[in-house]
């Protein structure tokens, strides 16, 4: 999965003391976001929803002061809606991992 077309989010502008998420959404035009949501320093609940036309694939968030692995809870929301990745940024370092769940 390419990350150069997931919508653009400055780093330098990502809080670093709440996390934020959104869904990956497939479609016509190639991969896209859903909302952004806002959560906590811990957490996100991200909601599953695409424009018209795309169907979710994927969360991204990020994980303030973290690293980017996902968590149980990450992989269990994964799982519960059977998305395919789970791909986090770190805002402190811009670094981002993409994994696909096993199936």
């Amino acid at each position: 999965m390419k990350l150069a077309k997931m919508r653009q989010l400055k780093l330098d502008q990502l809080p670093t003391d709440k996390e934020i998420g959104q869904t990956l959404c497939i479609g016509p035009d190639g991969l896209t976001g859903g909302p952004l949501a806002t959560g906590h320093y811990y957490g996100v609940t991200i909601p599953i929803q695409c424009p018209a036309g795309y169907k979710p694939i994927g969360t991204w968030h990020t994980h303030p002061g973290g690293v980017p692995e996902p968590s149980i809870e990450d992989w269990r929301m994964t799982r519960k809606h059977n998305l395919r990745y789970c791909c986090i940024t770190v805002p402190d370092t811009g670094e981002t991992k993409c994994l696909a769940r096993k199936r």
